[in-house]
Parts: C-alpha cells; sequence; structure tokens
C-alpha cells in the first residue's frame, strides 16, 4: 500500500528544490529519506526501524532477482575454470547488499561445481539475521559477513 507521506517520488519537487538537480553527497539526505522527514539517517538505518517497510523492501529485491537473475545477465562459466585452478579459501563472489542471498542462490544453481564456501554474503545485521532464522535454500554453507555501513 502506497503511503504519500513516505513514498519519496511523492516528494520529488520538494527534494530537487531543496538539494538541486544532482547526485546525493552524503549517505543521508537521499529523496527516501527527506520523503518521511528523516534527513539525519541513512536509508539503511532509517529501513531497519521500518519493519514492514523494510520486509516490502526484500520482497521486491527478492523479485528483482526472480525476474532479472544474474546468471542469465553475465557468464559465470570462466569462474569455473579459474576456481577449479586456484583452490584455497579466497572468495569467487561476493553478494554485497540489496536481499537476502539470492544473487548467490542463482548463480550456484547455474553453477554448482562453484565451491561453496568460497562464496560469501555481506550486508547489514540484520539481513543476515534474516537470512540465518529463515534458512534460506541455496545458502548452506556460505560465509555470511556483516557489513555495518551500507550506503
Amino acid at each position: 500500500m502506497w503511503n504519500n507521506a513516505t513514498t519519496p517520488f511523492f516528494h520529488f519537487e520538494d527534494y530537487f528544490s531543496t538539494y538541486g538537480h544532482k547526485e546525493p553527497q552524503k549517505e543521508n539526505h537521499i529523496s527516501a529519506t527527506f520523503a518521511p522527514g528523516c534527513l539525519e539517517k541513512p536509508f539503511f538505518a532509517w529501513l531497519a526501524g521500518q519493519p514492514g517497510y523494510f520486509g516490502r523492501f526484500i520482497k521486491g529485491m527478492e523479485m528483482i532477482e526472480r525476474e532479472t537473475r544474474v546468471s542469465e545477465r553475465y557468464d559465470f562459466g570462466w569462474l569455473v575454470e579459474k576456481a577449479e585452478r586456484e583452490e584455497g579459501e579466497r572468495a569467487v563472489f561476493v553478494d554485497f547488499g540489496w536481499g537476502k542471498g539470492h544473487a548467490i542462490v542463482a548463480i550456484r544453481e547455474e553453477f554448482p561445481e562453484l565451491p561453496v564456501k568460497r562464496f560469501v554474503l555481506e550486508d547489514r545485521p540484520e539481513t543476515i539475521e534474516a537470512v540465518e532464522r529463515e534458512g534460506v535454500k541455496g545458502l548452506e554453507g556460505v560465509c555470511p559477513f556483516f557489513a555495518l555501513v551500507l550506503i
């Protein structure tokens, strides 16, 4: 359900009148935090305090990955060969934010020979906790990593 008070595009005119037509210069003072009047907070700090909105945000990220899978946009076949040649612990893929590891799941489905222990899911603590709590299928054995500051 849309809420005009917190939906950024309803406030674009005021936002651009205030900051001009340019890229945000900080991690706060962005249209997503301008709309609800929380300019002092970075987007993810604001989002963490909005459980309903956070849930919808994550579902939106899941939908984007389902519709435009990263494994279909980019050929990771070369990575299989490289990972086989270069054994070790070095990560072969880091999924950095914006969902619950669905890029990793898609890549592993298409390239199961890539070693799971060399995938890293890096995100905010609340997202990693949700992944661990829900037990997202396909992320078993993936290294979770908390990133405390994400823009």
